[in-house]
């Protein structure tokens, strides 16, 4: 139990990127669009902005995929008083850091199905357990030569993902159960072994 729980979570932990999903929700084609979540207190959160493009309208560079996109960007997370924890400005372009695009695998079998380009905004925290607001304008392509098939919210915390959590726990259980029999077969022999020279004496 100790070997498949550890085995299993150092599995998951290596895949894992250090985010896990809280909530999301689909972007309007372009302009304000507002969320609001409940967050737990002493836990960062951090807010994905995410647009996913037409692989037909990407550009093949360095046999890789490239797109050309440009849009402007406005987000802030509020608490309940005003209080700004995060905010960002700019643009959202697939080509400027801290823009991320995934799936522009070179080779056609590592390929994903979809382009997607991130921005990450945080991390951030709240003191307490009251509702924020995510404010997010997102314009216009203001390039337009990649179809853009969805737009996308989505919020992270850096909580561990229970499947792990657990496979760690179990891991540790086993262990201990392992150590715990080790303990007493050990105390069982010693007893066996005296309980000998004392019949012999």
């Amino acid at each position: 139990m100790g070997i498949v729980g550890f085995f299993s979570g150092c599995n998951m932990l290596f895949g894992w990127n250090g985010r896990h999903a809280v909530t999301a929700q689909a972007l309007t084609a372009e302009g304000p669009t507002t969320m609001t979540f409940v967050p737990d207190a002493s836990v960062r959160y951090t807010v994905s902005i995410q647009v996913v493009f037409d692989r037909e309208g990407a550009e093949r560079k360095d046999a890789t995929d490239h797109i050309e996109a440009r849009m402007p960007l406005v987000v802030s997370v509020k608490d309940g008083v005003g209080n700004v924890l995060a905010q960002t400005s700019g643009w959202f372009d697939p080509n400027e850091p801290p823009n991320v695009l995934y799936g522009s695998g070179a080779k056609e079998s590592a390929r994903m199905p979809e382009l997607t380009v991130e921005r990450l905004v945080g991390p951030f925290m709240s003191a307490s357990v009251a509702p924020l607001k995510v404010s997010i304008d997102l314009g216009a392509d203001t390039i337009g030569t990649a179809p853009v098939k969805d737009r996308r919210l989505a919020i992270y915390d850096d909580k561990t993902p229970p499947p792990m959590r657990n496979a760690f726990l179990g891991g540790a259980f086993g262990t201990l159960v392992f150590l715990a029999g080790v303990v007493v077969s050990l105390v069982g022999f010693f007893r066996r072994k005296k309980k000998k020279r004392l019949l012999r004496a």
